[in-house]
């Protein structure tokens, strides 16, 4: 599969401490992948510097050409004014204008030559990655606030009114209506019932690129991931499975580990 996000030789510091050093990582399109470690093991930095956020000490951080990445943040910036709704559809509000202003376009390129064909080609072009960027994902704003539990009677609750949990998971919705190649959402389901929770997931599924979630929830993240990326003891280590694969492999990783320094320690004597 494609490589959407490849990042080499990362480190990264903060007060004088190392958080994680030369670690890579790679985000292939189709991954379902949960990012897992302590607390302050470095996991919202870590997607911080893959969303180009941040910049890490050392190492580098790239995207494939075009790709699209959306970063879950804590709150949003949106107006406060601005309500639930309008906050969701503002990210993809202006497609219809840009689509418009295109289909004018392609009749100009029909009737003009020369230099006046290249600047409509050049504009044409332009909008089209305007386009890209904010066209919408196949989901409407309605359908998402709704599986996200907020209810129609919410639908025009200004966002300034709104708690600090409320607040981020607006900020969800206005990155699943979009159509993001890679999405990272750090605690996406924190504020999430139930049937939030089983909306997510089939969400996720269903999402065309790639998603990376930072959960504590193990339950959810068995259900919803394709590839356990855990950071540890300053470094990653990459398994090709669900939570419950994750245990299982890494408990006989350990085992082969410690059986090989026993031989070592054997061999030494």
């Amino acid at each position: 599969m494609a490589i959407l996000i490849q990042a080499s030789g990362l480190s990264y510091a903060h007060g004088g401490n190392e958080i994680f050093e030369d670690i890579d990582v790679e985000i292939h399109d189709g991954d379902r992948i949960a990012l897992i470690g302590d607390n302050g093991a470095g996991k919202s930095t870590l997607f911080r510097l893959l969303a180009r956020q941040m910049t890490a000490a050392s190492g580098e951080v790239i995207h494939r050409r075009n790709t699209i990445v959306g970063y879950l943040e804590q709150e949003p910036a949106v107006a406060p004014d601005l309500t639930m709704l309008g906050a969701v559809q503002a990210v993809t509000g202006d497609v219809n204008r840009i689509e418009a202003r295109m289909r004018e376009l392609e009749e100009l390129m029909g009737v003009t030559d020369g230099d006046a064909f290249d600047a409509v080609l050049e504009e044409y072009g332009a909008l089209q990655e305007q386009f890209e960027s904010v066209s919408h994902g196949g989901v409407s704003a309605e359908e998402v606030l709704t599986g996200l539990g907020f209810g129609p009677e919410r639908w025009r609750q200004p966002f300034g009114q709104l708690s600090g949990g409320e607040k981020k998971l607006v900020g969800l919705a206005r990155l699943l209506v979009q159509d993001a190649d890679v999405l990272l959402l750090d605690e996406p389901d924190n504020h999430l019932d139930f049937a939030g929770k089983a909306w997510l997931e089939t969400t996720m599924k269903a999402h065309k690129g790639a998603v990376a979630i930072i959960s504590h929830d193990r339950y959810f993240i068995d259900r919803a991931v394709n590839k356990i990326l855990e950071l540890e003891d300053g470094g990653l280590s990459v398994y090709h499975n669900n939570f419950s694969g994750f245990l299982i492999e890494k408990r006989e990783r350990l085992e082969r580990e410690a059986q090989l320094r026993e031989l070592r320690e054997r061999e030494y004597k």
